[in-house]
């Protein structure tokens, strides 16, 4: 059974090996093959650094991408301007008449005051707790 099979295979295949292949398709395989081995005689191709290479990155998600970062930095801008533009609150403290102060020493007040700055999406990047002693 198996010459019987072999027989028809080749009698299947037979019409197959006439077909000629396009002038155009073979020439175009013959320049990749003589481009490729010229390659190969030159050399190994050099690989650009990770940071020299494309990516790509559909337009819809790169939009999306640039449309978060600029509303960032323009909500960033607006929070700061409004930060700068409003007077920070101090907590006074005033000590009390007290019997231990003696002549020499005078009296005087502390104003305490906390400067901060929040990052979205950092938390606090700066806080400071000012001391400001005034005489009286």
């Amino acid at each position: 059974m198996s010459d019987q099979h072999d027989q028809d295979i080749k009698a299947f295949s037979e019409p197959l090996k006439q077909i000629e292949p396009l002038a155009d398709l073979r020439q175009n395989n013959r320049t990749a093959i003589i481009r490729a081995l010229e390659q190969h005689e030159t050399g190994p191709i050099k690989r650009l650094g990770w940071w020299k290479q494309r990516v790509s990155v559909p337009v819809p998600m790169a939009a999306a991408i640039l449309l978060v970062i600029g509303l960032q930095v323009l909500f960033q801008v607006r929070s700061v301007m409004q930060s700068q533009n409003q007077p920070v609150s101090t907590a006074q403290e005033t000590t009390p008449g007290n019997d231990f102060i003696t002549e020499k020493e005078e009296s005087f007040e502390i104003h305490y005051q906390q400067k901060s700055v929040y990052v979205a999406g950092l938390g606090t990047i700066y806080r400071a707790e000012i001391y400001h002693f005034e005489e009286i």
